[in-house]
């Protein structure tokens, strides 16, 4: 009698793997596409951070409108009060709302840092992602325009209704100072000027509000050959000019 059964054998699994030539293709391949991704992530940072820095000024030129709205139609000066040219107890880019001009309209309560900047011992919430302090210092990253704020002879320019054109006066711009006073001007001889930190261009926020990027060449400053005079009473800087060729600034020179 036939027993039946079945005969079990052993399947063969067969393998696939990759040559060495495979496999270098597959590298040369990965390493193409991070080559042209790479760049493009990185613009996509910067442009990143650009906005955040345009929300920033935004941020700040809101504030300082409030600030207006309660002060009989005065911006903040950058020290003090406007009523007063030797007090220095109050400061406009202070993060500590007993003393900062800006901070309880910003919303900010940050005893420890300056509006912008970063250093030592903390970083400014409000500050511009492409900038950083790396040799140790406190540096001021946003500035206010000297020549409306920064100096008592000047404070009649802080009266909001008395600008001709406020769409294009400026009133904050990027800096990078270690000098105190968080504060700008068009000379070349000062680390209080503008800064360019975003490709090319600067954010500038305007005194109507709004904030733009500009480049260098675009607006009145030393360091593309206008006299500082010039640049000085062009109201991308002076809010009153006093004369007509002065009452615009763009490609102005």
């Amino acid at each position: 009698m036939k027993q039946s059964g079945k005969i079990s054998g052993c399947s063969r699994v067969k393998h696939s793997c990759f040559t060495l030539i495979e496999l270098l293709v597959v590298i040369a391949i990965i390493a193409i596409l991070a080559a042209i991704l790479l760049p493009a992530l990185n613009s996509a940072r910067e442009r990143g951070r650009a906005i955040d820095c345009t929300n920033n000024l935004g941020s700040i030129m809101k504030a300082n409108l409030m600030y207006a709205g309660d002060s009989d139609d005065c911006f903040a000066p950058a020290y003090g009060k406007y009523v007063s040219s030797s007090s220095k107890s109050k400061f406009w880019a202070d993060g500590d709302p007993a003393v900062g001009l800006l901070a309880k309209y910003i919303g900010l309560n940050q005893p420890d840092a300056i509006i912008g900047s970063d250093g030592p011992s903390a970083r400014s919430q409000y500050a511009c992602g492409t900038f950083s302090a790396s040799d140790g210092s406190l540096h001021y990253g946003y500035g206010y325009n000297n020549l409306v704020a920064g100096c008592p002879a000047n404070w009649d320019k802080l009266k909001s209704t008395r600008y001709k054109r406020p769409t294009l006066t400026m009133l904050f711009c990027e800096i990078d100072s270690v000098n105190a006073g968080a504060i700008a001007y068009c000379k070349n001889d000062s680390d209080y000027y503008p800064r360019y930190r975003h490709g090319k261009t600067g954010n500038f926020a305007f005194s109507d509000g709004h904030v733009a990027s500009h480049v260098l060449e675009e607006i009145p400053h030393v360091d593309r050959g206008d006299k500082t005079s010039d640049a000085y009473s062009c109201i991308f800087w002076d809010p009153t000019p006093t004369k007509s060729k002065y009452m615009s600034w763009n490609g102005w020179k």
